[in-house]
């Protein structure tokens, strides 16, 4: 395979979102706010997990779908969590935790959902390799298979784009062509530069592979609608958002929704071993593949 075009600094140009909020605090200004302080909630109270987390004010006007906590971010084996979805998507069910047994049903592995061929919603975002937008409308006759990690990959972001590569090298030719698409999960890096995950060995071979950011107005749509929240610890800037993986039909159904995990370790490292990392490949290849049958 040809390797990944060289990646453009270019202002992101983004379409506006099916509905448009009114314009959000710059990057620059929600360091600053993060830097001198809680921000004030607005009146949005979601319940994400076991606990109650309010959610940000932007303008008065739109809830951003991260907080920030003064409470450092706890090194221990992650667990895929249930998260909170949007309205166009089901609750999850329960899902495997890390360390699970490798033989375990390839469907319970993955933490496997149907969603009954639910409408994706609707994006347009920045392709941080070409600085040019990209619509999951245009993607339109692909199988997607989209995913959520940060721009610098410091999160669980080095096992997902590992199992993706191994599950592209699985698929080969399929009758359909398969893209995946990971969507920027950091709210500190939304540029294209900041997305040192396309330099990562694993992606940096795959044509068919693309990384999305944008502007704070233009993801807090899609996290939101895909039911992935994200938590800054104000003290530290670490970024942590719940795991989900989505399997879109070419007719932009979703047809199934999964659930990534790794082990973290003191340091903050996320890994799992390699019998994992190939199981849930396989899982990754395997339902993608059933999308590409006529």
């Amino acid at each position: 395979m040809s390797t990944t075009p060289e990646r453009s600094t270019a202002p992101e140009a983004p379409e506006q979102p099916p509905h448009d909020p009114p314009a959000p605090l710059s990057a620059e200004q929600r360091r600053a706010a993060f830097a001198a302080g809680t921000p004030k909630m607005s009146r949005r109270v979601v319940i994400i997990g076991i606990g109650v987390l309010l959610v940000l004010g932007v303008g008065g006007a739109i809830g951003d779908h991260f907080v920030t906590s003064s409470t450092p971010v706890p090194a221990v084996t992650r667990r895929p969590p249930t998260g909170r979805r949007g309205p166009a998507v089901p609750t999850h069910a329960a899902t495997p935790s890390a360390g699970a047994q490798v033989h375990a049903p390839l469907d319970a592995f993955l933490g496997l959902t149907s969603l009954h061929g639910a409408a994706a919603p609707g994006f347009t975002l920045t392709n941080a390799a070409t600085g040019s937008p990209l619509s999951l409308s245009s993607l339109k006759g692909h199988v997607v298979v989209l995913t959520f990690a940060n721009a610098p990959c410091n999160d669980i972001c080095p096992v997902v784009v590992t199992e993706l590569a191994k599950a592209d090298a699985k698929l080969g030719t399929t009758h359909v062509p398969v893209t995946f698409l990971t969507v920027n999960t950091d709210p500190l890096g939304l540029a294209a530069k900041d997305a040192s995950v396309l330099d990562r060995p694993a992606v940096a071979g795959m044509r068919n592979y693309r990384f999305l950011t944008g502007s704070i107005k233009t993801l807090n749509p899609v996290w939101t609608s895909y039911g992935i929240s994200i938590t800054v610890n104000r003290s530290t800037r670490a970024v942590a958002h719940n795991e989900l993986m989505y399997f879109i039909t070419p007719a932009g159904k979703i047809a199934w929704s999964a659930s990534p995990f790794a082990n973290e370790s003191p340091s903050g490292a996320y890994a799992l071993p390699q019998a994992e990392i190939t199981r849930f490949a396989t899982g990754i290849a395997h339902y993608a593949r059933k999308l590409t049958t006529p």
